[in-house]
């Protein structure tokens, strides 16, 4: 890279003002409330909390969470995380930053559309049923439904 920090200053710079014309995902609101400081300074606020929220209490919660996790690293500590505890941080983070940029192009959407079905499936009741130890009614019941219901979806 030619100016490593040139990047980073440009790719960080919270002065930056996006053209309304361009949004994508704020275009429900007036232009004056895009363009306005104060929402950007909160999306950025909400952006953070969020991600804090996660790192403490959502990512990799078998080894205590986050912060124990860098702690355990710090310490010369080698852990093992799964894949899918690893996907899931990576993925929400991703999602995370979606949902809170002050602006994105269509073409930026593509970078999640591949991660729903997994973040769908991690917290769902298709999760409890394919981890239960032992055959549950309800549970084969909400497996056999989004089945039929993807079939149809097919059809149609």
């Amino acid at each position: 890279m030619y100016d490593p920090m040139a990047y980073i200053r440009r790719s960080f710079d919270l002065g930056r003002v996006f053209l309304f014309k361009w949004t994508v995902n704020w275009r429900f609101l007036p232009e004056e409330m895009f363009l306005s400081p104060r929402l950007h300074l909160a999306l950025l606020s909400c952006h953070i909390v969020v991600l804090l929220i996660f790192g403490y209490h959502m990512w990799f919660r078998s080894h205590g969470g986050l912060r124990a996790s860098i702690i355990e690293l710090s310490h010369g500590i080698r852990t093992r995380t799964g894949v899918a505890e690893t996907l899931f941080a990576l993925f929400s983070a991703n999602l995370i930053g979606i949902t809170f940029a002050r602006s994105l192009h269509y073409q930026f959407y593509s970078w999640y559309y591949h991660q729903l079905p997994f973040l769908l499936f991690w917290n769902s009741n298709t999760a409890a049923a394919v981890k239960q130890p032992t055959v549950v009614p309800w549970l084969s019941m909400i497996i056999k439904l989004q089945l039929y219901s993807t079939i149809t979806e097919l059809q149609f």
